[in-house]
């Protein structure tokens, strides 16, 4: 028995595929507003774009989202934009190459002079939660939750490079 698809169907199922597939690829954004210390609404934009994921050929440190290297994730993070009232900053990728299936960006929030970031990704035992520090000129901090044993924050803090 033979199967026979006509041209319509074929391009139907082509379309479909390109469609899904660009939809895997989308960047996760969010966007709003947030407040500064004066209590003015300013407009933010966070734009986080994502890869397929493809574990590395050597022994490195395991990215966030694969459980210590036990789980695959289907993401990885390539990119990483901040605006913040019209002033936009691109993230180095030392400081978001690492992070997998991100999940949620928070609103930034403006505390004691810095703006903080906080990020969520991964699934289940994979998961994780990250927090940038930054002023309106560069990342300065990144901390992360660590939940073995038990919830602990970890930070990197980035004080000498200049981005």
């Amino acid at each position: 028995m033979k199967l026979h698809i006509s041209r319509f169907a074929l391009i139907v199922l082509v379309v479909s595929a390109c469609i899904a597939n660009a939809a895997d690829l989308a960047p996760i954004v969010a966007k709003g507003f947030t407040h500064a210390m004066d209590n003015k609404k300013i407009p933010y934009t966070v734009e986080a774009r994502q890869g397929p994921y493809k574990a590395p050929a050597t022994s490195v440190k395991p990215a966030f989202g694969t459980n210590g290297g036990k789980l695959t994730p289907k993401f990885i993070c390539t990119g990483l934009t901040v605006s913040i009232g019209g002033k936009k900053m691109e993230i180095p990728d030392k400081a978001f190459g690492d992070l997998c299936d991100i999940t949620l960006i928070k609103p930034p929030v403006f505390e004691m002079g810095y703006w903080l970031l906080p990020i969520k990704g991964g699934h289940d035992a994979g998961a994780y939660e990250v927090e940038y520090m930054f002023n309106d000129k560069r990342v300065l901090e990144r901390g992360y939750l660590m939940n073995v044993p038990g919830p602990k924050w970890l930070r990197t803090l980035w004080q000498h490079d200049k981005f």
